[in-house]
């Protein structure tokens, strides 16, 4: 399962529709979705940049009302309570709820069929899904939030080990793609450093157990042990 979600986190890293965001860039974003990722635990830093984008919507107002960005206290006076969204799918509490406008705490199948239904609700080409009332309201509420954003940003990962999660984080990218020219930001989450490049060098077909079968049928004598 982890060499097939590597291989589709790749997958995604190459398609033009989607643009791999930097730190600079997730800190630039106006609306961010987590989706089965406890970013602190597997990326601090990153988990630091979301934190620091949530305070655009702060920014976004004090320009408005001609204050310079730099005078902290005036800004922090003027948003109180004002914040850019932030929406968190997980199995598990995660230490970034402080600041999420949205999060919903459910089974890695239900947080799926909400990812899958948000990507619905946000163009109707997506494939449709039925839910229960009470997620269908959550779907709702989150698709909402990223219809009225000009710089969405999607963060998804291998960590939990789902590939639908991965694969939902993709079709809510694409609805966001349709109605804008640009890539849609993307960030997409190994738990290991060497988990991309390692998966640079293998191919699709290549997972362990083709390995293990080459050695057992004698076609290969020698293994190289990476890491």
């Amino acid at each position: 399962v982890e060499h097939d979600i590597n291989q589709l986190l790749l997958q995604l890293n190459r398609d033009a529709d989607f643009h791999v965001a930097s730190i600079r860039d997730i800190e630039h974003c106006d609306a961010v979705l987590i989706l089965g990722e406890d970013v602190t635990n597997v990326s601090p830093r990153i988990a630091l940049a979301v934190r620091q984008a949530v305070h655009n919507k702060a920014r976004q107002l004090a320009e408005a009302n001609n204050i310079p960005t730099w005078q902290d206290a005036a800004v922090r006076e003027l948003a109180q309570h004002e914040r850019s969204p932030l929406a968190i799918l997980h199995t598990h509490a995660t230490r970034l709820d402080d600041v999420a406008t949205e999060r919903l705490v459910a089974g890695q199948r239900e947080l799926a069929q909400v990812a899958f239904a948000v990507a619905n609700a946000l163009h109707g080409e997506a494939p449709a899904i039925n839910l229960p009332d009470e997620l269908k309201t959550a779907a709702r509420a989150i698709a909402s939030l990223f219809a009225k954003a000009t710089r969405p940003l999607i963060i998804a990962g291998s960590s939990s080990g789902n590939t639908d999660l991965v694969k939902a984080a993709a079709n809510i990218a694409r609805a966001l793609k349709q109605d804008r020219e640009a890539a849609v930001d993307i960030c997409l989450l190994t738990p290991e450093v060497n988990t991309i490049g390692l998966s640079l060098l293998a191919s699709p077909e290549r997972d362990i157990d083709a390995a293990l079968s080459a050695i057992e049928s004698g076609r290969v004598t020698h293994a190289i042990v990476v890491e």
